[in-house]
């Protein structure tokens, strides 16, 4: 968590990168919900002399009779590490996890308006035209759809004399270090929209300072 927190607020981190960052995180957080056991030993095995009690007197609480219509009661836990999992252990991962939903998707909308940049050797399908007419129209002050679509296939064409240019940043600094700026004046202007958005927010910072407490 720490590491992925420390990528995402640096300064050549993009968009793209920010969304299958977390979204891979996720998906590691998913598998650990099913390995609390492994979790648990890691953790014994670094605190052998620890257990779970807390060595605070417990509360008694009333008891409650269920009438007919109230439905089944909760399944107890039998044991502490039981009540660990289900009570501090999975609350967290399922917090974590959903905090880790919202920037995904916010990133994921934004990051599919320039994704079509890095596939520069395919052929323009219907389906890339109708983002760079979303794009276009967005960015209505700054991009001509006309004028970007003849800058991209021209830029394609470019872009086989030479293979470097893997990734968006890779493509932005080759049109400035070239000074091919006036030629792909639409796709600069894309690119430096994309370049300059922002990646972090207080949201995401919210869940990740979270683990820490």
């Amino acid at each position: 968590m720490n590491k992925t927190n420390k990528v995402l607020q640096s300064k050549d981190v993009n968009i793209l990168v920010a969304t299958n960052l977390p979204e891979s995180m996720k998906s590691y957080l998913q598998e650990t919900r099913d390995k609390f056991s492994v979790c648990e030993f890691k953790a014994r095995s670094m605190c052998p002399d620890t257990d779970y009690s807390d060595g605070k007197k417990r509360e008694r609480k009333r008891s409650v009779r269920l009438s007919r219509y109230d439905g089944s009661a909760e399944e107890v836990p039998n044991t502490e590490p039981e009540k660990f999992k289900l009570e501090t252990f999975l609350p967290i991962l399922d917090t974590l996890i959903f905090e880790l939903t919202k920037p995904v998707k916010a990133y994921s909308q934004i990051g599919n308006l320039f994704s079509f940049f890095s596939d520069l050797k395919t052929t323009a399908s219907d389906a890339q035209k109708k983002k760079w007419d979303h794009l276009a129209n967005m960015y209505h002050k700054d991009l001509n759809y006309d004028d970007l679509l003849n800058e991209y296939e021209h830029l394609k064409h470019n872009m086989v004399l030479d293979g470097n240019c893997d990734t968006l940043p890779a493509l932005y600094r080759k049109l400035i270090l070239d000074s091919l700026r006036s030629v792909f004046l639409n796709v600069e202007n894309a690119l430096r929209e994309f370049m300059c958005m922002m990646v972090t927010d207080c949201t995401g910072e919210r869940s990740f300072s979270r683990i820490k407490l």
